[in-house]
């Protein structure tokens, strides 16, 4: 979402850079006509200079600019990019056309090939570079605005200056490609880098026998909740495997760590109600956004029938499970205090689920 809005607000400014180059163009061929008409060098009338060299291009280039609006609003986002990459050549194409005589301007076509550089597309900055080179060459061949321009473009330093600027063009446009390229690659370090990242993170927060949140990723679910500004309601469990020694006397202790991964499949498919944390051995914590209590008993003693349930119930296990509601002004560690003691109360009854109940002087 932020790429694209990013996305956007340079098509703007993409935009933004052709009006100023008209603009520029306009108000630099005033400054000229005055600064040319106090030396004696305008050699036409006042209405004639400024119909060929300030109406005309101006015309011309904001008519362009029209016909691109048009076509931007009722093409795609994709295509925009070359809408806006090709009104920019087409701009400077028209300067150059105008002002033929100025050898120098045949580095216009630069602009719109560096500026396409930002979207990071090689078929966008290929197809701009072309568009330039393609007009700046039919320009200099065929574009006559003026019979002095035509001398000009026959003097042999002409010629070299059109190729010279010909192979800036190309420059430019190479060096584009470049730069595509490496930002591509940092992109590609940066994305493969945050994925390890956050690979990492869960490995950290993750607990590899039963694949639900360790006890890390609990302690910074409590700082999180320390840290709102707000209250907000919330219910913690504790729920314990009664006797889970004896499964592991039993059956063996592969036996015992099939079962609590088989208990962990169980808590990450109620992820969507509560989530699960494997607090330490055969103990876990459930945090429940839900904080009607009737509602969390009847969900903790459908996760007891699951649980006792793996392994066809061959296993003879049973749960123990403590709940405490969340207070305001008393922290998560003390919450899951009070869970923990409804739990050694529920693990004094076996297999029973006990709500924690304050004590009252």
């Amino acid at each position: 979402m932020e790429y694209e809005e990013l996305e956007m607000k340079w098509k703007q400014l993409h935009l933004g850079i052709g009006i100023l180059l008209i603009l520029c163009a306009a108000m630099i061929e005033i400054g000229m006509f005055f600064i040319m008409d106090h030396y004696r060098l305008v050699n036409c009338t006042t209405e004639r200079y400024f119909k060929k060299y300030v109406f005309f291009p101006s015309g011309i280039n904001f008519g362009i600019f029209i016909i691109s609006m048009m076509m931007l609003a009722r093409c795609s986002e994709a295509a925009k990019k070359y809408i806006i990459s090709i009104f920019l050549s087409l701009v400077c194409a028209v300067l150059m056309f105008v002002h033929g005589n100025f050898i120098s301007l045949y580095v216009l076509p630069i602009i719109p090939i560096l500026t396409t550089t930002i979207y990071g597309e090689y078929a966008l900055v290929t197809c701009t570079a072309a568009v330039s080179g393609i007009l700046e060459f039919i320009i200099f061949l065929y574009g006559h605005w003026n019979g002095y321009a035509v001398e000009v473009k026959q003097q042999p330093e002409s010629r070299a200056d059109f190729i010279v600027g010909m192979l800036l063009a190309g420059s430019a446009y190479l060096i584009s490609l470049i730069i595509i390229w490496f930002e591509k690659k940092k992109r590609e370090i940066r994305i493969r880098k945050e994925q390890e990242r956050i690979l990492l993170k869960q490995e950290l927060m993750e607990d590899s026998l039963t694949r639900i949140r360790n006890r890390l990723a609990l302690q910074l679910l409590f700082d999180k909740i320390v840290d709102q500004e707000e209250f907000r309601s919330y219910v913690l469990a504790i729920m314990d495997i009664d006797d889970f020694k004896g499964i592991n006397d039993r059956y063996g202790h592969l036996s015992g760590d099939l079962f609590l991964e088989k208990t962990g499949d169980i808590l990450r498919s109620h992820e969507d109600i509560f989530t699960g944390f494997r607090f330490g051995g055969d103990e876990f914590c459930l945090y429940f956004k839900e904080t009607d209590l009737k509602q969390i008993k009847k969900i903790c003693s459908e996760l007891k029938r699951e649980i006792k349930g793996i392994g066809g119930g061959k296993l003879q296990v049973s749960v123990s499970i403590g709940i405490a509601a969340a207070q305001e002004g008393v922290k998560p560690k003390k919450i899951l205090e009070y869970a923990d003691a409804a739990l050694y109360q529920a693990k004094g009854e076996k297999d029973s689920i006990c709500v924690y109940k304050e004590k009252k002087n």
